[in-house]
């Protein structure tokens, strides 16, 4: 026997020998399962048992609270990476593993960027935006001290004395909430490490796991619902891809021009700008008033431009950059496979803020695209 001598001979021996696949083991105890002689179900106790298992399903779902956060992020991650992932094992048949942990490598250097660079920056920016002492070398509790006393609507106000028993507060309560803080950064800690073993494995045997899933059905429903499934992961990952890659082009493209234009707090900018994406109509609009706002009120104005020509190239820049989106990135990124009518959206946005805060706001898009594609199915049994 030849010993392997290439990368992806010695990869794919470490995969088979460290995680061997229980996918097999499964398929062929559902098989043993079948063939097994017992009572059988009628249709009424069947549909019993299944509604049974939809509210045990839906009330873990109900209960699980943030526990399924992570599962919830992992999917989104892999439907992001799915793609690039396959592409790359496809093109040089290095096996996924290695391409996974190179992604979660580039990822961690992006994060480390962030942390270092850009978050000071938006935070220095928004404190600034709301007028933050701590910045300038003051804290608010010093500059109330320093008032000493005053008379607040008639009464005599001791501030210092205030501050004071304030801080002596504080102190004490540090012993009291240091216990919670902690187990609190434990569990996210675990909650990250969770969301990236899961991840992981989603882009590893992502294909494998809907196999399994369809098995689940009779023979000779498998093949409709493979095609109903490959619907919804088209569109989904569609949507999620498109908006994921929207929110960074227009971050970046709104970026460029309020920088070049010296435009005050850029960076806070061009996040808000890339995050109201996701809201139709509303979003670009605000975007573009807050960037307007900022570009009029702002002391000092670069390129001998006065606040309201400032303004005006503001507006005009973000007007293009909104016709550029439409007419050449939504088309081509986006894709032929996601048509949700702006209503539809902002209803779905709403519902989703009100039911799960960001996350639903975020999944309220790609949830109203697995319902149209649900419509679509169902509507033509129900009526035919």
């Amino acid at each position: 026997m030849n010993k392997p001598t290439s990368i992806e001979n010695i990869a794919s021996m470490c995969y088979n020998f460290c995680m061997p696949s229980v996918f097999d083991w499964l398929i062929t105890r559902k098989k043993a399962l079948v063939k097994r002689k017992g009572i059988k179900f009628s249709p009424v106790a069947k549909s019993i048992i299944l509604a049974i298992i939809v509210l045990l399903v839906f009330l873990v779902l109900r209960y699980s609270g943030q526990i399924i956060h992570p599962f919830i992020w992992a999917i989104i991650t892999s439907y992001i990476f799915a793609p690039l992932i396959y592409s790359l094992e496809a093109k040089t048949r290095i096996p996924r593993a290695f391409w996974i942990i190179l992604v979660y490598i580039i990822i961690g250097i992006v994060i480390y960027w962030a942390l270092s660079y850009a978050i000071p920056i938006a935070n220095n920016e928004i404190s600034d935006m709301i007028g933050n002492d701590t910045l300038k070398g003051e804290s608010f509790l010093d500059h109330i001290e320093k008032i000493g006393t005053g008379n607040l609507l008639g009464f005599e106000i001791d501030y210092k004395n205030i501050v004071s028993m304030l801080r002596v507060w504080i102190s004490s309560q540090v012993a009291t909430f240091a216990l919670p803080v902690f187990f609190g950064f434990m569990e996210r800690l675990i909650m990250i490490s969770a969301y990236f073993i899961i991840t992981f494995y989603l882009l590893l045997d992502g294909e494998k796991y809907i196999r399994l899933f369809l098995l689940l059905f009779p023979a000779k429903y498998r093949r409709e619902l493979t095609n109903v499934a490959g619907d919804i992961n088209e569109t989904l990952g569609a949507y999620i891809r498109g908006q994921v890659i929207l929110i960074l082009i227009m971050s970046l493209a709104s970026w460029i021009i309020l920088s070049t234009l010296k435009v005050h707090y850029s960076l806070v900018l061009c996040l808000a700008t890339g995050v109201l994406e996701v809201v139709p109509i509303i979003g670009p609009i605000i975007a573009t008033t807050l960037a307007a706002l900022v570009a009029f009120y702002q002391s000092t104005v670069a390129w001998g431009l006065t606040n309201v020509t400032l303004t005006m190239v503001v507006i005009a820049a973000y007007f293009i950059l909104r016709q550029i989106e439409d007419l050449i990135v939504i088309p081509n990124i986006v894709g032929k496979f996601v048509h949700v009518h702006p209503v539809v959206v902002l209803f779905a946005l709403f519902i989703g803020a009100s039911i799960g805060g960001v996350l639903g706001i975020f999944l309220a898009l790609p949830v109203s695209a697995l319902l149209k594609v649900l419509f679509n199915y169902f509507y033509p049994k129900l009526v035919g």
